[in-house]
């Protein structure tokens, strides 16, 4: 008996299943982003430890990241609107996670302060990209349960 791949993988490729990791994809963008955000202002205390400073000193990284927010949503919203969701999405994900991972390896404070800076250009990119992309493949109808 044969079967075509078509009905193995064609579920797969149905605009409901595209639909629904285009939302997750998302979702998971901006989780990533939030738990990024939130190490940092968990961890003030060690890092005021770390670099010599005081807590208030520290918390300045929590400001700038969010001051710098507004540039990465325009950046990053004239981009989606040009090129698309994804590939903004994608090019916003690789930064998020190459300034995280940015983050750990600081030496001093000012590479900090500006790792920070940059991540929040990313922060205000991600989430106007994972919110829209989120929005725009919801599904049209709601989900039966019950």
């Amino acid at each position: 008996m044969y079967i075509s791949w078509l009905v193995v993988v064609g579920p797969f490729f149905s605009k409901s299943f595209t639909k629904r990791v285009s939302q997750q994809v998302g979702w998971m963008a901006w989780t990533m982003d939030g738990y990024d955000f939130h190490t940092v202002s968990l961890s003030v205390s060690r890092l005021a430890k770390y670099y010599g400073h005081h807590r208030e000193q520290i918390s300045t990284s929590i400001t700038l990241t969010l001051l710098f927010r507004s540039l990465g949503a325009a950046i990053f919203g004239i981009a989606g609107d040009l090129y698309g969701r994804k590939y903004p999405m994608i090019v916003n994900l690789v930064i998020i996670a190459a300034l995280q991972l940015a983050t750990a390896y600081c030496e001093t404070f000012a590479q900090f302060l500006g790792v920070r800076a940059l991540f929040g250009i990313g922060m205000g990119g991600i989430w106007g990209l994972a919110a829209s992309m989120g929005l725009e493949s919801k599904p049209s109808q709601p989900s039966k349960f019950g």
